[in-house]
């Protein structure tokens, strides 16, 4: 069993008995993304129902907000090639930046450009 907690304005606890490798991102606003069985998630730091952002993807991991918190950037396969994707939660659609594999997901810098 994995228990953890998220120190912010408001404090959330998830108790889980089955997951590994777990990568979490939080936001100003107090919204929590994690990655948990290849599939991204998205839930109030407070509390409350998760929200599945992908479906059965098996691979989706460490997820990074943008700094404004409307986008989701997380590492995925497809096609057998690591790929770097983006969640844009106004539109509410998913894009490939890249398909190469040997590209990794550092942290957004200025002007919402990912480094």
């Amino acid at each position: 069993m994995l228990a953890f907690s998220l120190a912010a304005a408001a404090q959330a606890q998830v108790t889980m008995t089955r997951g590994a490798r777990l990568a979490v991102a939080a936001t100003a606003d107090g919204r929590v993304a994690f990655d948990l069985r290849g599939d991204l998630w998205v839930v109030p730091i407070g509390g409350g129902e998760a929200r599945q952002l992908t479906q059965d993807l098996k691979s989706a991991q460490r997820p990074r907000w943008s700094p404004n918190g409307e986008r989701l950037v997380y590492s995925a396969v497809a096609d057998r090639r690591r790929g770097i994707w983006i969640y844009d939660f106004a539109s509410g659609e998913t894009h490939n930046l890249s398909t190469y594999s040997n590209l990794d997901i550092s942290e957004w810098g200025p002007d919402f450009v990912l480094v």
